[in-house]
């Protein structure tokens, strides 16, 4: 007989032992093959495409797996509603417990954090009632107790096949393009922002914009809409601020510090702006001197979708990549642009110029801020204002931008492409950022750029 879960009443078991269980667990379902078929509690059954990554500490223990619903059945309609996924291909996390009822024991229905898991993985079905999330939404049991124990082989990706043919000098080209790929699609996020932005009473339109965003900054890897939400309401442009996540009363020493400086940097730009002094680090000495060029569509194009590199069209590119081919220009498309001769200062005096308006940031983060927001939000004032002198700016900066610190993203790339080391510079680095995004995260390796970028050299 195969049973789908069993139900069945257990004795209670110490805190020390039950992680001990959960981490036997977590390692049987990380010991699953690829493309094993698993049933689940209500009937339904699922393909496993991808296990996904570890998890942190807080959250979710399993981030990222992508699974394939068979038989177009409840599981795969209700995630591909919620989510706007393809029908059948689900990216999402997993929780693992010893039994069913540790989701409600744990309270996990009650916490934010596990509203993008898409499956509970269990021992145990010791209780028949549906898991449900914090958002109402009913998420899918499956138990590995009848699941026989697997000893996983290596996968082989096509990627991993594809970088082991090209040289190091390849592969740098590649991660720029991707990198320039990701700034272009950032900076196209801006343009359409400040398009539709306002000025309020205290703040111009750049700075309702700019202030947010980096806001949203300072919680990367951390509750990211909470930060952005405190930055709106410390400009005045909401009076709401989201339950923060994790339940705790007070927020982390860490979070404490990065909004105590959020609140000090915005008091002292309700005086000088915000984007005001960025402006001025970025841009040359000379600049105020030197006429502007274009003025027309001639430069720019008459297209706010045309991306800045190349006439590259990004309007094919999701921000969140859950459909559709991104295609791969021409590597002689997406050259950095020439800088003109004594035009800018040496790029770490402007490097030291941005950083010194987020002193006593750090400079990990500050970095971060300045690659991911500052650089890609000027290339969209240039584009919005015509001012080629500060596009090109903020684009050669951005390529010549020394590396940031690894975060989850950027190792679990480097192990997927069995890279020896993580590639140097900013650029690349956000590279792999773009290729994760728009196609790895969700295992769509026949739309990814690494086989197009491969099409190209035969």
């Amino acid at each position: 007989m195969n049973a789908t879960c069993i139900y069945e009443k257990s004795p209670p078991i110490s805190p020390s032992a039950a992680h001990q269980y959960e981490d036997e667990i977590a390692h049987r379902w990380w010991a699953l093959p690829l493309d094993v078929y698993l049933p689940l509690s209500n009937g339904d059954g699922f393909q496993l495409l991808y296990a996904g990554r570890p998890g942190g500490p807080q959250g979710p223990d399993v981030l990222d797996a992508v699974l394939r619903f068979t038989n177009n059945h409840h599981s795969a309609k209700t995630f591909a509603a919620i989510s706007g996924q393809h029908a059948n291909n689900i990216v999402g996390d997993v929780e693992i417990h010893i039994r069913a009822t540790d989701w409600f024991a744990h309270q996990h229905h009650t916490d934010a954090r596990y509203n993008n898991v898409m499956l509970h993985v269990v021992l145990i079905c010791d209780d028949t009632r549906p898991t449900l999330r914090q958002d109402g939404t009913t998420i899918p049991t499956c138990s590995l107790h009848d699941v026989p124990y697997a000893t996983r082989q290596p996968a082989q990706w096509p990627c991993q096949q594809l970088m082991a043919r090209m040289d190091e000098e390849e592969q740098t080209r590649l991660f720029k393009l991707a990198g320039i790929l990701r700034f272009e699609q950032k900076t196209l996020t801006f343009f359409e922002q400040l398009n539709a932005a306002h000025p309020s009473d205290l703040f111009s339109v750049h700075d309702t914009c700019l202030i947010p965003a980096l806001a949203e900054g300072l919680g990367y890897g951390r509750d990211r809409d909470f930060f952005r939400a405190a930055g709106l309401r410390l400009i005045g442009m909401t009076n709401t601020i989201p339950e923060p996540l994790g339940r705790a009363p007070e927020p982390s020493p860490l979070d404490a510090s990065r909004l105590h400086f959020l609140r000090n940097l915005v008091a002292q730009w309700r005086i000088t702006g915000a984007w005001q002094p960025l402006h001025q680090a970025l841009l040359p000495t000379s600049a105020a001197t030197h006429p502007r060029r274009g003025g027309g569509g001639e430069e720019w194009g008459g297209d706010a979708c045309i991306a800045l590199a190349g006439g590259y069209n990004l309007a094919t590119i999701s921000s969140t990549s859950t459909e559709g081919d991104a295609s791969i220009p021409s590597p002689l498309l997406t050259s950095p642009a020439p800088t003109r001769s004594g035009s800018a200062p040496p790029t770490m005096v402007v490097l030291q110029k941005l950083r010194n308006i987020f002193a006593g940031l750090g400079k990990s983060r500050a970095d971060i801020l300045i690659c991911n927001i500052v650089l890609p939000f000027a290339a969209a004032v240039a584009q919005h204002e015509n001012d080629t002198i500060l596009a090109e700016q903020a684009r050669n900066l951005f390529i010549a931008y020394p590396g940031l610190s690894s975060n989850q993203i950027t190792r679990a790339m480097c192990k997927q492409l069995m890279l020896k080391n993580e590639p140097k510079g900013a650029c690349q680095q956000q590279g792999l950022h773009f290729i994760y995004a728009q196609t790895c995260r969700e295992k769509r390796c026949i739309d990814c750029m690494l086989g197009k970028q491969d099409d190209l050299r035969l």
